[in-house]
């Protein structure tokens, strides 16, 4: 919290190089000139790193409010600031930059969703496997989304199982619509068991999708970390931030 104040008795004048006069009680007294918290703060300009429904396309320049800057566009990663390097990054500039076009008005919502979601893809814990599409095409349905397997894009190296060094690691597979559209979508690994002693060794929680994962693959991060960030996990970053006084 920031306070100007004034005094309201200054106190008197001495000469270069004397003894300063003692200062008596009313030159404590002091007028409030301005709280800084009462203040209007000063809205951010930001560059969309996306296409963004009802506000932009990638490079697009925005302006908004402090706190609606942070949540909803640079929390996610669909902005970043607006600086010269950023602009001549996302072509803020160009005037031949391209407009993105979808194939249906629903598309960059579907987009938006699957890249904000956590695919949970549970596996048997007692028999070995190998990772399919129809494995991920079940797991969509479980979420309420239906895919086709066509329009399913698995990683180039296979993922085997069962590994409990895979439980609650990540990767992405990519998804196409209307044979247009992709989008990477991030998935994580989780297990089954039947037997009620191994799930006590599996130990699975819905609060470890709240927790940010590592990639089973390395060379996979760049592309999840590109991702916006899970609704799951932005919500318990507001919620620690909320406790400890920062928003």
């Amino acid at each position: 919290n920031t306070f100007v104040l004034k005094r309201r008795n200054p106190p008197p004048l001495y000469r270069k190089g004397c003894k300063p006069p003692n200062m008596r009680s009313r030159h404590f007294i002091y007028d409030l000139v301005e709280d800084r918290d009462c203040r209007k703060r000063t809205p951010i300009n930001l560059i969309l790193t996306t296409y963004v429904e009802n506000v932009g396309d990638r490079g697009d320049r925005i302006t908004r409010g402090p706190y609606d800057a942070y949540t909803n566009f640079l929390l996610p990663g669909l902005a970043t600031y607006d600086t010269p390097e950023n602009a001549n990054k996302f072509g803020a500039d160009d005037p031949n930059r391209q407009k993105t076009k979808y194939t249906s008005p629903y598309v960059p919502r579907l987009l938006k969703t699957l890249s904000e979601s956590i695919l949970c893809v549970t596996m048997s814990y007692d028999h070995p496997w190998t990772l399919e599409k129809w494995h991920i095409r079940n797991s969509f349905r479980k979420a309420g989304i239906h895919v086709t397997e066509d329009s399913i894009t698995m990683p180039e190296r296979e993922i085997n199982g069962p590994n409990i060094d895979l439980q609650n690691k990540e990767f992405y597979v990519t998804i196409t619509v209307n044979n247009t559209e992709k989008t990477p979508v991030r998935c994580r690994i989780y297990h089954h068991s039947n037997d009620s002693s191994n799930r006590k060794k599996i130990g699975y929680s819905d609060e470890l999708l709240k927790e940010i994962s590592e990639p089973i693959f390395p060379e996979d991060k760049p592309i999840l970390d590109s991702l916006p960030l899970p609704l799951s996990i932005q919500m318990e970053i507001k919620r620690k931030a909320l406790e400890v006084g920062i928003v």
